[in-house]
């Protein structure tokens, strides 16, 4: 009888250390994807020039925000870039300053933490070529003051626990309204909630001026 409740005993610690080590295979090797909010925006400048070929002038500032959810997997990562769209036609490409140079050239993550970067694009001297389907939009939102605009975070990132930095894209759709006073530039942004696609999507394809094929 002590025999067989020994067993017993054994059974059952056996039991909850199996329990136990999957738990913690659980915690150790399932990650969570990290989330990218666009938390702030402004546009101050947004104008289609007079010239042959349109070109538009910008002045835009963003913030975005990167966030490890995850309990113990940091995330690794390298070549972070932010590819700013306006009607299929990219008129702008910001490496992030994590990765601008050859000794800033990761960012280490860790669990339960958020990185924000703030970034500042245009000039008088910016200029897209949008084509005459550009064009068209632009004059269509510029009766309403009010802009669609597509953000493409992309890079490599790496789980503290694999091997091999795999390519990672989020899409940030964006509308922002051009401001009209210096005190009003952020014009209560709500905040935008970046996404994933599955596939990734490949670089687009363009006519001349912009226009998808």
């Amino acid at each position: 009888m002590d025999k067989q409740k020994k067993n017993d005993r054994t059974g059952v610690i056996l039991f909850y250390m199996i329990i136990a080590f999957v738990v913690l295979m659980c915690v150790f090797l399932i990650h969570k994807g990290e989330t990218v909010h666009i938390t702030g925006a402004s546009l101050t400048r947004f104008d289609l020039g007079t010239d042959l070929i349109p070109s538009l002038y910008y002045n835009m500032s963003i913030t975005i925000t990167i966030y490890n959810p995850n309990w113990y997997q940091t995330i690794d990562y390298k070549h972070m870039k932010v590819d700013f769209s306006y009607k299929y036609a990219k008129f702008d490409s910001v490496i992030l300053p994590d990765f601008d140079s050859e000794l800033l050239s990761n960012l280490y993550l860790r669990t339960k933490k958020t990185k924000r970067y703030n970034l500042t694009i245009g000039g008088i001297n910016s200029t897209i070529e949008l084509g005459d389907y550009g064009a068209d939009s632009f004059k269509i939102s510029n009766k309403t003051g009010y802009f669609d605009f597509e953000l493409h975070l992309e890079g490599k990132k790496r789980y503290k626990s694999y091997i091999g930095h795999s390519h990672f894209v989020y899409v940030c759709p964006i509308t922002l309204h051009l401001a009209t006073k210096p005190d009003n530039s952020t014009d209560n942004f709500e905040g935008v909630k970046c996404y994933a696609p599955s596939p990734p999507p490949s670089p687009p394809s363009y006519e001349y001026g912009g226009i998808r094929k």
